[in-house]
């Protein structure tokens, strides 16, 4: 939520109830959020400050809050385990790992650097030679698998497409020029699978196989406007992949879905079995689960003059043809300029005027 009240709304995803209102703090807006275990609940404010606040989302309380960083910070990330507890966030020009010190929730603790007022203490991540400190638009945390003493990896996207793979907050390994221009996000889909997913700006989705700290392959990359949603007469417009979810669909099977940043959400099924090859998208899963204008608005409609269609177009330059007995989109075309309006001939079928 941004504007002069910004709040945290938490749901029920199954009955789409709401559990809990979290306001009065970030009053500029929120700008990233992450659940930290069962009860907290993690935010960043969109202030000059950008300040991180700890809440106990159920008992609607917030804790303890920290400067975040004077930079935009665009992503943030969260492990919570019995002995280990961290988050990390990034930025422009920002990585840091932040802990609860021991005060919070509870008496004020001997030595604690806070002073018994509960903070939350960071530290910010070493670069070292291994690359530059640069703009990280995005955060996830993933298990080495070839660690006896299971350490976490911390995986980083940054601005100039590359990934950087960090270590107990030490860079250990930088995978340069994994896309083409900016890495929008990475996702780990479950700890002990070592998979991890991401997309950016040049809208190849890809799969790396994390096999330690150090091994790390690509098994995967696909562009996602070549994909043919099954089912479907449209097609995807996508330029550039702003968004990844995935979680397991069975052994060997992982789901993925993606946003674009043309308002797509294509969901898929991959095929990882075998990682030693190269990995497969299940051509009838893909999916187009909704479609629409992006930019700051619809410029244009028209109906058809005989059949239940209508034809928009936005200042996001795409075109799109709409089915409105079955509400979805039937196709769309990216055009080569900024479309102002539309209009179907009212003599010859299937024939269209588009303005620019």
């Amino acid at each position: 939520e941004l504007g002069p009240r910004g709040f945290i709304q938490v749901w029920d995803t199954l009955d789409l109830d709401s559990k809990s209102i979290l306001h009065g703090f970030h009053g500029s807006g929120v700008g990233a959020i992450s659940f930290w275990g069962e009860d907290y609940l993690i935010s960043v404010g969109t202030d000059p400050q950008h300040t991180i606040g700890l809440w106990n989302w159920k008992s609607r309380e917030l804790l303890c809050l920290a400067g975040g960083n004077e930079t935009p910070l665009l992503g943030i990330a969260s492990y919570y385990g019995e002995d280990n507890a961290f988050f990390v966030s990034v930025g422009v020009n920002h990585i840091k790992y932040w802990r609860a010190c021991a005060c919070i929730g509870k008496a004020p603790q001997t030595g604690c650097p806070c002073r018994g007022e509960g903070t939350l203490l960071g530290k910010s991540g070493i670069v070292g030679n291994l690359g530059r400190l640069q703009t990280m638009l995005c955060v996830t945390i993933l298990q080495d698998a070839s660690d006896r003493d299971r350490h976490l990896l911390v995986f980083t996207g940054t601005h100039d497409g590359s990934v950087y793979v960090w270590k107990d907050r030490k860079l250990c390994k930088n995978i340069p020029c994994c896309a083409n221009g900016p890495i929008f996000d990475l996702v780990a889909p479950n700890m002990g699978q070592n998979l991890l997913v991401g997309g950016g700006r040049d809208g190849i989705l890809r799969v790396w196989e994390v096999r330690s700290s150090t091994n790390i392959k690509a098994v995967m990359k696909v562009e996602l406007a070549s994909m043919a949603p099954h089912g479907s007469s449209t097609n995807f417009v996508a330029s550039s992949i702003r968004s990844v979810a995935s979680r397991s669909a069975g052994e060997g099977w992982l789901r993925v879905l993606v946003g674009s940043a043309a308002n797509e959400v294509a969901e898929m099924e991959l095929d990882i079995r075998d990682t030693n090859k190269e990995c497969k998208v299940l051509s009838d899963s893909i999916k187009l689960v909704v479609q629409g204008h992006s930019g700051t608005g619809i410029r244009n409609l028209a109906t058809h003059p005989d059949f239940c269609e209508f034809v928009s177009v936005g200042d996001d330059g795409c075109l799109r043809v709409w089915d409105y007995e079955r509400c979805c989109p039937v196709a769309a075309v990216a055009l080569d300029g900024e479309p102002e309006v539309v209009e179907y001939s009212p003599i010859s079928v299937g024939h269209l005027a588009v303005g620019f």
